[in-house]
């Protein structure tokens, strides 16, 4: 933290101060991110199947919002009865018996 400070505190000019607290919160936001990401991979693997997705902050929302019925009977046929998906930011897990 106090390389982050001396860093911004380097510069002399208060826009160039100001780009740096910025880049600065965006590397952590990113960096929370990331690591918020390989936590819950890292304790999800297992035998449940998953809907493929593409982008980690998405998810699957943009196809569940569509349509979400249409979304698990198409995921139930391709997956089985019991999968996950990642929508609106967490893991859920559908189970249709």
């Amino acid at each position: 933290m106090e390389l982050a400070q001396s860093l911004i505190m380097l510069s002399s000019d208060p826009q160039q101060r100001r780009l740096g607290i910025l880049a600065t919160a965006a590397a952590l936001v990113s960096v929370y991110a990331l690591y918020k990401q390989w936590i819950n991979t890292r304790e999800l693997q297992g035998d449940c199947p998953s809907v493929p997705y593409h982008n980690p902050f998405v998810g699957s929302t943009l196809e569940y919002r569509k349509n979400p019925q249409a979304f698990v009977e198409k995921w139930h046929k391709a997956l089985g009865p019991v999968f996950r998906a990642h929508i609106f930011g967490r893991v859920s897990y559908y189970c249709r018996c």
